[in-house]
Parts: structure tokens; C-alpha cells; sequence
């Protein structure tokens, strides 16, 4: 009895250790793919810290919803469609915002921004930006020049 109890238990603990996994390498689910890279400005990472923002949008070609993705702190971003993670495959262009964040001059003041980035690079049809979406996992780094 003791000896099929624990057999039981193991092969329970060995199923759910390996769920995540499997979950994991699937991909993201629903059709969506796993798209993340690295975002550069000038040749240095473009790193979302202190008082800089950055964002990274992917618009359908055709037909679909449009994907976004924050750059963190290390220059990197991981895209999502709404509240999903992930995007359809398929071509996209591409659009990348930074801004500074201004504080307000006093409390009843808003806080404001300045692009850091050149604003062709947040227009779609400016940017001259554009990727394939493979089904999977795929990386695609992004070079932005301000000069």
C-alpha cells in the first residue's frame, strides 16, 4: 500500500513539474507567437530607467490587432496583444516611442514629456521598420538612430 501511495505521488509531482514546461515551450497559446528583441538608440540599449519610458508597437500589415511591448530596463522588450502575451504571426510594421518625463513644476501641475526618439520612428509609415512573425519564438532586434 505505502509503496503505491508514493508511486502515485511521484508520478503526480512529475505531471505538474513538467506542465509549465510543456506550457512554456508551446509557445504562448492561441495562435500567438513569442516575439521580444532589443531596442537601440544611437548604438546604446535604450533603457527604461528613472525618467525615460519607451515603447514598442507592432501594426498589421492586413487585418489585426495591434501588439505593443515596453522597453524595460535593460533596453529589452516582450510584445503582447491586449491582455495576451504574444502576436499573430504574420508582417508588421513597427513603431518605437521614448520620451523623457518631465515632473511637474508644483503639486498642482501635471507632469510632461519630450521625445527622445525621432518622431518618423512613431509613425508606421515613417519608420521604414518592419518584421516577419514566425510562428514560435522569435527575436528582432531594433537600431534606431537620432542623428
Amino acid at each position: 500500500m505505502r509503496r503505491s501511495a508514493c508511486l502515485r505521488f511521484s508520478s503526480r509531482c512529475l505531471v505538474l513539474g513538467f506542465l509549465p514546461v510543456l506550457a512554456f515551450s508551446t509557445g504562448c497559446g492561441n495562435g500567438l507567437a513569442r516575439l521580444e528583441g532589443q531596442v537601440s538608440l544611437d548604438g546604446e540599449p535604450l533603457r527604461a530607467v528613472d525618467d525615460i519610458r519607451g515603447t514598442v508597437m507592432f501594426q498589421p500589415v492586413g487585418e489585426g490587432a495591434i501588439a505593443t511591448a515596453k522597453v524595460d530596463e535593460s533596453g529589452r522588450y516582450t510584445v503582447n496583444t491586449g491582455s495576451k502575451h504574444g502576436i499573430m504571426p504574420g508582417d508588421y510594421r513597427v513603431m518605437v516611442k521614448a520620451v523623457r518625463i518631465i515632473p511637474p513644476k508644483d503639486q498642482y501641475s501635471m507632469p510632461s514629456s519630450s521625445m527622445i526618439t525621432p518622431a518618423k520612428f512613431a509613425k508606421p509609415d515613417q519608420s521604414n521598420l518592419t518584421v516577419s512573425v514566425e510562428p514560435g519564438s522569435n527575436e528582432y532586434d531594433i537600431a534606431i538612430t537620432a542623428k
